[in-house]
């Protein structure tokens, strides 16, 4: 997915992308990508640790780069409400 983030960051130019997966056992996976004009703003591991949270999972990353993951596909909503609170704050 990280190739996927690259290319949202390079058409955007300025913005936070967030990818997420599920695989067949159910496995959750987010990676997130922000733009290096908005780092000074909100670091993609401070997404990444909110969501990591959210899914009682791990995750850690950089500050234009990291991902998150759980076992728990159902708190996904939870980990998407997690993201837009604190996106709203920026």
């Amino acid at each position: 997915m990280r190739g996927a983030i690259d290319q949202f960051k390079s058409k955007l130019k300025s913005g936070v992308i967030i990818l997420s997966s599920v695989n067949q056992k159910g496995k959750v996976t987010f990676t997130i990508g922000v733009t290096d004009d908005l780092t000074s703003k909100i670091e993609a591991k401070s997404i990444a640790e909110i969501i990591s949270s959210a899914l009682d999972g791990n995750g850690g990353g950089k500050g234009n780069f990291a991902q998150a993951g759980g076992s728990d596909s159902k708190k996904i909503p939870a980990a998407l409400d997690s993201i837009r609170e604190l996106l709203s704050q920026v």
